[in-house]
């Protein structure tokens, strides 16, 4: 059985071809797979091969999980679709007709090992450092000394009572930057400015995004990513 939250908005028949397709014998079209290399041209090496083989093992996967929405008409194409990747069966299930995804740049097998989007950590990466130069911004504009290396996400910030290191890879928000910069105020004798924006309340910085003089002292410098 299907087992789908919404098999009541299935028809028996079409419920009964979904129960019956094994993937193992389910033809993969050349459109079908031209479509997937077309997509995934570096996971396959342009081989439609490969693509059959990761289609097919995509639509085991969508059979048995229970999140995979299926449409389908008696008689009309069936369409699975599972975590923005789909594909297109005959009306008897026997073969899939298309393939399409939302994902640019991983394929279902990347998604289940965990390998994240490249798109995503770019985007990541670009706002820690935009957070990390607002930081910097609002701690020389407090008066104090800051040094960083090119594209390093480590600040020294010195001020008349002391210096602090900040790790910034941990700068993931605005509001975790204007907690960091009330924590370096109290270190190093000057004040930065607070977040503009009323009504948020108390963040809990990720421990290690700090390093106070006497913890260098002890234990040595430590880089940051």
């Amino acid at each position: 059985m299907t087992g789908h939250a919404d098999d009541e908005f299935l028809d028996p028949e079409t419920e009964a071809v979904i129960d019956a397709i094994d993937p193992r014998r389910v033809g993969i079209t050349r459109t079908a797979a031209s479509h997937y290399v077309t997509h995934h041209p570096e996971a396959t090496g342009s081989a439609l091969r490969q693509a059959r083989q990761q289609i097919r093992e995509l639509l085991g996967d969508m059979l048995a999980d229970e999140r995979t929405l299926w449409e389908g008409e008696p008689g009309g194409l069936l369409t699975a679709v599972l975590k923005g990747y789909r594909l297109v069966l005959v009306p008897g299930g026997e073969a899939v007709v298309a393939y399409g995804t939302v994902h640019r740049f991983r394929t279902w097998q990347q998604v289940k090992a965990g390998v994240p989007s490249p798109v995503k950590g770019e985007r990541q990466r670009r706002r820690i450092q935009r957070h990390i130069d607002l930081l910097a911004e609002l701690a020389r504009a407090a008066g104090a000394e800051v040094r960083r290396k090119d594209g390093s996400t480590r600040l020294t910030v010195t001020g008349p009572r002391g210096r602090v290191v900040v790790h910034g890879r941990h700068l993931t928000s605005r509001r975790k930057v204007y907690a960091a910069g009330a924590v370096i105020s109290r270190h190093i004798g000057l004040e930065l400015a607070r977040d503009p924006e009323p009504g948020d309340g108390p963040v809990t910085l990720a421990d290690g995004w700090l390093t106070l003089p006497e913890a260098e002292a002890a234990n040595g410098p430590r880089e940051a990513g």
